[in-house]
């Protein structure tokens, strides 16, 4: 996967766009978020063949059930990742448009990575001990 040259202004010009977005499943949640991130970069969707198969909490566990045997956000991440190519990196390695895997209580939810110092420096502290969170250079 190949970012577009002009990706950075790209990814702001998205950002800014949806900066009021609220949380909706199945159009503006962490997974879809970040794979139309991905896609402002790249052109690429990884969700394309997932989008329109959950609208509401309920139904999004059973949709990625369907697609990887498990209601996974990890196990779905590790299949779009794998799929296209996007090499998992260290913490203190990330930039911003990376993607980020961050362990919850329950499950893990997906984000961008964001390049001020601090907010690196705040996840790798963090997650130092490699449990917490997975980066995939996108």
């Amino acid at each position: 996967m190949t970012r577009y040259p002009n990706w950075p202004a790209r990814l702001e010009a998205f950002l800014a766009r949806h900066q009021d977005a609220k949380f909706r499943y199945g159009t503006w949640d962490c997974c879809l978020f970040v794979c139309d991130a991905i896609e402002v970069m790249t052109g690429v969707d990884p969700a394309a063949d997932f989008r329109g198969r959950y609208h509401s909490r309920a139904e999004a566990p059973q949709a990625i059930r369907d697609r990887v045997g498990s209601p996974s956000v990890r196990r779905i991440a590790d299949g779009v990742t794998a799929a296209h190519g996007m090499r998992a990196i260290p913490v203190l390695n990330a930039s911003r448009g990376d993607l980020a895997l961050i362990k919850r209580p329950r499950d893990y939810s997906l984000g961008s990575s964001e390049t001020r110092r601090g907010t690196l420096r705040a996840c790798a502290t963090l997650f130092s001990d490699g449990t917490g969170a997975c980066l995939f250079f996108v």
